[in-house]
């Protein structure tokens, strides 16, 4: 077998169980029943492999796949096996504003919204073959807050948020106008900005906002009411102002992993209620002997937490016990420790996507 790179990217099923994998050098697939992951070439009209090309992300839309990449969007009909590419063009403004793609959105209505490295939200829809692209303007109070674009989420309205260097905005792609949340770090010695990093819709139409040095906050998008959570010495406060991921379990239970002090867990009343650390301090502080940066966090089907690190490899904890169990190098086949992203597939794998050893 062999793999599209050493470094993974992105990592995305689609409804025939094949799982694709999007690393420094292209795309791979793993299909049920084969001996193991195999490089696919992706064509485009013209026959030509693509050559060269980094997989940030994978979204899959029936027999589609849309990969963003560093030198634009692609298209790959599966079953066809070519490809469509966009791509910028200064000539044309309907094209990608700019050339790298980093994030992927597909929403309800089959419409793709694209973040674009200092180009800002681009959203194409596959029936015009056109993208209309949507750019930072500080003077526009309807406009986006900023370029470099993070993370997106979607409403119950088919609106999307997006989170960005500059703060959060909501788009409405009916008026396509952006709506500004003013969302404040409480403390004063804070930047007037929010640096968004992630974005988590959650069951009860909260959206969780994951920032870089300003913790997380809890947005009602009805009321626009929002609570801000951050680092603190007391056991109700997070334990890092830093945070990398979240995920909400079946039990609706937040997860927040931040990068170098562990996990935080709060309740449905996004209450605090557990701290995994290295430092226990208080009574609700678990001890979680184990790397700290955390990347990624999935829950199985069976309810076990899967928790990726970037140094450590791969933690799962299985409740109601609590007990860890820890998978490296050094007792696994585990390629890498540095774990970037999880998924689960239908049959119940676990696939891990690392930086510098490939898939597992």
């Amino acid at each position: 077998s062999s793999i599209p790179a050493n470094a993974v990217n992105a990592i995305a099923e689609d409804k025939q169980g094949n799982v694709w994998v999007g690393g420094n050098t292209g795309l791979g697939v793993y299909k049920p029943g084969a001996a193991g992951l195999v490089s696919y070439p992706v064509k485009t009209g013209n026959g030509k492999a693509v050559s060269n090309f980094v997989v940030n992300a994978i979204a899959v839309e029936e027999d589609k796949l849309w990969l963003a990449t560093t030198t634009g969007l692609y298209i790959l009909n599966t079953n066809k096996e070519i490809a469509s590419q966009y791509s910028f063009d200064y000539r044309n403004s309907h094209s990608l504003s700019a050339q790298s793609v980093r994030s992927l959105y597909l929403d309800n209505q089959g419409i793709c919204w694209i973040g674009v490295f200092g180009g800002g939200v681009n959203k194409f829809d596959s029936n015009l073959n056109l993208f209309n692209s949507v750019t930072s303007n500080v003077f526009d109070e309807n406009g986006l807050r900023a370029s470099y674009i993070t993370s997106f989420a979607e409403d119950r309205n088919g609106h999307v948020f997006v989170g960005t260097g500059g703060g959060l905005s909501l788009f409405n792609p009916r008026t396509r106008l952006f709506e500004g949340f003013d969302i404040k770090p409480a403390t004063a010695s804070s930047a007037s900005y929010l640096s968004v990093l992630c974005l988590k819709r959650n069951s009860r139409n909260r959206l969780m906002i994951g920032t870089f040095g300003n913790g997380l906050f809890v947005l009602d998008p009805v009321t626009k009411n929002y609570k801000q959570l951050v680092r603190g010495n007391n056991a109700a406060d997070l334990n890092s102002n830093d945070i990398f991921c979240i995920e909400e379990d079946s039990k609706g239970n937040t997860w927040v992993g931040t990068n170098g002090d562990g996990i935080n867990v709060l309740n449905a009343d996004n209450k605090v209620i557990a701290r995994y650390t290295s430092r226990p301090q208080h009574a609700n502080d678990i001890k979680f002997p184990f790397n700290e940066f955390i990347r990624d966090i999935e829950e199985d089907n069976n309810g076990k937490i899967w928790i990726a690190t970037h140094g450590g490899g791969i933690a799962v904890m299985t409740p109601p016990t609590g007990q860890f169990v820890f998978n490296n190098t050094t007792n696994s086949l585990l390629p890498n420790d540095k774990v970037l992203t999880l998924l689960e597939d239908q049959s119940g794998n676990i696939w891990a996507g690392t930086f510098g050893g490939g898939l597992a």
